[in-house]
């Protein structure tokens, strides 16, 4: 299915209504090697505004330069592009601007979550992480090599032009796992100026599609499983997340629960 959008261009927080086309957002691609869309039970409405915010950030120049970049870096493989990271960000997107509607965020916060997400792993750029990401169980120095990525992602410029809210969710992303979290030590964005809680929502999101979704790390091991299911994948974000309970059961609802609308699929 190809789904296409009038985005304004500019302003990620403008109105979606000014008739400007933008590139088609290929869901076919997104859906690809992945259950969390198919298994999301949002409303039409949701949808809706989910892709209204995924074209309008697609027009937001740091994003474009962030996505360029991983059709081009060099991958762990010697090849060219990151195509496993950059869609695992775009369908984490899609996800927590879906989870934060349900929970009542008004559309200025979907659309600065929405263009965080789009650009939350920008530290897996570095050629030092690059080489590793398709290691499937890297030892504890090989980890912390990945786990750096939180705090590179927060010296690229296109990251950090756009602003200390957005700064926040690629910095603190992994620092809500109850084991091991990573980012939390981070003193480059000003307590004061985070939003912890969109912080949650994207840490959940990202967590769920990589859940839901085939990741390349994964597939290179067979004692792993390749996919969970929705309901593994909840028991797994309750048992391995500090964020508030409420954001898990809004998560919950969403892929459990009998939707009130078909899903897109």
């Amino acid at each position: 299915m190809m789904l296409s959008l009038r985005s304004p261009g500019g302003d990620f927080n403008s109105s979606p209504d000014s008739g400007q086309y933008v590139p088609q957002l290929d869901y076919e691609h997104l859906a690809r090697r992945s259950n969390v869309l198919r298994s999301l039970h949002a409303t039409h409405e949701e949808w809706r505004h989910a892709m209204e915010s995924f074209v309008v950030a697609s027009s937001v120049p740091q994003v474009q330069a962030i996505e360029y970049a991983f059709k081009h870096v060099e991958n762990s493989h010697g090849g060219e592009g990151d195509y496993d990271t950059l869609v695992h960000m775009q369908r984490g997107a899609l996800t927590a601007v879906i989870l934060a509607e349900r929970l009542g965020y008004d559309v200025s916060d979907r659309r600065i979550l929405m263009v965080s997400m789009r650009v939350h792993d920008a530290g897996k750029l570095n050629s030092d992480i690059q080489a590793l990401l398709s290691i499937p169980r890297p030892n504890d120095e090989q980890f912390k090599i990945i786990q750096s990525h939180a705090a590179l992602g927060l010296t690229y410029g296109a990251v950090l032009s756009l602003g200390p809210v957005v700064q926040g969710i690629t910095g603190f992303h992994h620092a809500y796992k109850a084991k091991d979290p990573y980012g939390a030590e981070l003193t480059a964005v000003p307590e004061d100026l985070r939003n912890k809680r969109l912080e949650m929502v994207a840490a959940v999101a990202d967590v769920c599609d990589a859940l839901l979704s085939v990741r390349e790390y994964r597939e290179n091991d067979p004692s792993r499983p390749l996919v969970f299911t929705p309901e593994e994948a909840i028991e797994k974000l309750r048992a391995e997340l500090t964020v508030d309970a409420d954001i898990l059961d809004a998560m919950e609802a969403l892929l459990l629960s009998t939707p009130s609308a078909p899903a897109i699929v």
